[in-house]
């Protein structure tokens, strides 16, 4: 008699953009058996079309891991670009009335068929070449997650990662360098009143498919808890997994180490390696300006206090932060900027 293939496995780290999603892969990805892919869903049109990085500072095709996974499935950037355009065809915003009529049927559209197809011979073959019981994708997107949770042969976990709208909004105001070979300089960057919105619909839709399904396991978890307490958030994520706790690498001063991983896209903070210390950062509290922080509070109020944030907070004295204050990576290639840079009006040149 046949062995049955094992199903394969996946957390789902969703939520919006700036939100520690790629941090958060990270530190998973220090535990036995669990494989830090990245943003997956960007493999197609960031890893290949557009030649970008691995987080190893590989190319993706000439990535180890990458190169071997994609030895099992089709090839080319022909492919790769017919592969990219079906996946954003399904999980494109003009679907999400469909989708949410299929979430409340438990089932998928047979328009799908072909873009859950690819997605689970990828999971497949990416899970046969590490070797990894768990798969870390942080790819966020409502729409693509629920496309996961259709896929027959794959469980899904959803770790929903929130952070405070005004933090997140604040932090994509800034100017922050692509160093993974990117057609573009800059990282995308967004209104406040944009960022709110989609903090708001992001996160109210990730409640909404997933916290009550009785056959999906669901966790929710804040940035803000994350960083207060990094160990106590991995553990809490492998015990929703069925997995043991893992303990941290600390150094004698505190801080966590974190080694390259084969992330295929996501944060540029996703590049370095080293040891980083974890520290509140509030410099949005000081620093954003009040017409903006009342934007935000405004459209995203609702769901502000269901997740436990503060409608007001005291305006401190600046501290002299930065964005992600407390990732402080030490690249292996000293050319690589990882880091936020002030916030300006125009691009630095």
């Amino acid at each position: 008699m046949a062995q049955a293939q094992p199903r394969v496995r996946v957390v789902f780290i969703a939520g919006t953009g700036r939100s520690g999603s790629t941090l958060l892969a990270r530190l998973l990805g220090q535990a036995d058996g669990v494989f830090t892919a990245g943003e997956l869903r960007y493999l197609w049109r960031r890893g290949i079309v557009e030649g970008r990085l691995c987080g190893c500072h590989a190319s993706v095709c000439a990535c180890p891991v990458w190169s071997g996974v994609l030895d099992r499935l089709p090839a080319g950037l022909e492919e790769a670009a017919r592969l990219d355009a079906e996946l954003r065809r399904v999980i494109r915003g003009r679907r999400l009335p469909l989708l949410l009529l299929d979430a409340a049927r438990r089932r998928s559209r047979r328009s799908s068929g072909e873009a859950q197809r690819e997605l689970s011979a990828l999971l497949t073959a990416l899970a046969d070449e590490t070797g990894a019981r768990w798969i870390v994708d942080s790819s966020k997107l409502p729409a693509y997650g629920q496309l996961l949770t259709t896929l027959p042969d794959v469980d899904v976990v959803v770790v929903h990662l929130v952070r405070d709208a005004r933090a997140a909004a604040f932090s994509w105001q800034r100017w922050r360098e692509l160093p993974d070979d990117a057609p573009q300089r800059w990282m995308q960057r967004q209104s406040a009143a944009k960022s709110a919105s989609l903090w708001l619909f992001w996160n109210a839709l990730a409640e909404l498919l997933w916290r009550r399904r009785p056959d999906l396991a669901y966790l929710r978890l804040r940035y803000e808890d994350l960083i207060a307490d990094p160990q106590a958030a991995v553990d809490a994520v492998l015990a929703r997994c069925g997995e043991p706790a893992v303990g941290l690498p600390l150094t004698s001063d505190g801080r966590i180490l974190l080694p390259l991983t084969h992330a295929v896209a996501g944060n540029p903070d996703r590049l370095g390696a080293g040891a980083i210390r974890f520290a509140t950062d509030a410099e949005w509290q000081h620093s954003m300006r009040r017409r903006q922080r009342w934007l935000v509070s405004a459209l995203t109020f609702p769901l502000l206090r269901h997740h436990g944030y503060a409608l007001r907070h005291r305006r401190d004295h600046p501290r002299h932060s930065r964005e992600h204050q407390h990732v402080r990576f030490r690249p292996r290639n000293r050319s690589l900027r990882l880091h936020a840079r002030p916030r300006d009006p125009v691009p630095p040149s």
